[in-house]
Order: structure tokens, then sequence, then C-alpha cells
């Protein structure tokens, strides 16, 4: 059992080194003097203005680009799906099927987390709206004290 913490200290220790070694007083100098010269700062912004640029964060978990996301942003009027309020492209997430993989469409962040927290359930989202239709009454609940 000793070896293996000995194993894992060794192992920070080593992460540790790593990360001394590529944060290094050196390494901070060249990285400023480049960023200061200007060179690749146009190549920079013009990838991060390209599709590929765009769809960075999006392709790998979705397999969409950042045009396929405009095209469902035009196709749904540029609203949430769920609470059909309006949002600009960049305020609305990609909703997918946690299962399949599946995109379902665009949702703001309300309402995408909403649909995580009752788990894609669509059983548990019916006793969710079952519940607010029994108990819709104003209830004011006033702490003594």
């Amino acid at each position: 059992m000793r070896w293996r913490n000995l194993l894992g200290y060794g192992l920070i220790m080593l992460l540790a080194l790593l990360a001394v070694t590529f944060e290094s007083e050196a390494g901070k100098v060249q990285r400023k003097k480049y960023e200061e010269s200007g060179r690749g700062t146009a190549a920079r912004k013009k990838y991060r203005e390209s599709d590929r640029g765009k769809s960075k964060h999006s392709y790998p978990l979705y397999g969409i680009l950042h045009s396929d996301k405009q095209a469902m942003y035009q196709a749904q009027a540029g609203k949430c799906s769920v609470c059909e309020e309006d949002f600009d492209i960049d305020s609305l997430g990609i909703d997918h099927d946690h299962h399949s993989g599946i995109v379902r469409g665009l949702l703001c962040s309300r309402c995408n987390v909403g649909i995580g927290y009752f788990r894609d359930d669509v059983k548990i989202l019916a006793g969710a709206i079952r519940y607010l239709d029994e108990n819709n009454f104003s209830f004011v609940h006033v702490r003594s004290g």
C-alpha cells in the first residue's frame, strides 16, 4: 500500500516540475515578446472569425459547425426552443440527448440547465407540470421572529 502513496507523490512532483518548466521566466519572456511583436495576431484573429474557429468548442462535443448553429438559430427565429424568449446566437447553448448524443436544438442556459436537472426524463417533467397545476395558488409564508 505504501508504494502506491509513493508513486502518487512521485507523479504529483513530476507534474509540478513540468508546470514550473513550462511556466519558467524564460518561457514567459519569450511568449511576451511574441505577443508584443504582432506576429500571429492576424492569423489568430482570422482563425477566430472563421467557421472552424467559431466551431472550436461545438464541433468536438456535438459534431456541428458554427454555420450549422447559425442555421438552427435562423430556423428557431432567434428564440429559445422552450421559453421562446429572444436571444443572440452566442447566448443560446446547444441542447443534445445525453444518451444518443443527437443535437435537439438551441436553448437558453436556464432552460438547458432545467432540462438537465430533470434528467431529460419526460415523466419527471410531466410530474413537475402536474405539481404546478395542482398547486397553482398564492402562498405567502411570513417568518415570525
